[in-house]
């Protein structure tokens, strides 16, 4: 089912707020998209780990539920350890 846009701007916020972006450090940002074509677009520091882009997806409660795989679109790995940053 479809957010509405009240509903999509009230998660779009919770998940900024999820991750804290130091904005003196590098800022990168790191787009999103899930099987079903779906696109979420998120800024991180350089030193955020796979973790933090995990709980920045989960605040949006049409993904907390499915099962997230994070591949790099350039690399064939599935990037499993949750600690690693960069």
């Amino acid at each position: 089912m479809p957010l509405d846009e009240k509903d999509r701007t009230i998660n779009e916020e919770q998940a900024k707020n999820s991750v804290s972006v130091d904005s003196s450090l590098p800022v990168t940002t790191v787009q999103i998209q899930f099987a079903d074509g779906s696109r979420l677009v998120g800024q991180f520091n350089h030193s955020h780990t796979i973790a933090d882009i995990r709980r920045f997806i989960v605040v949006y409660p049409l993904y907390k539920l499915h099962v997230i795989r994070i591949v790099i679109l350039w690399e064939t790995n599935i990037l499993g350890n949750v600690e690693i940053s960069r």
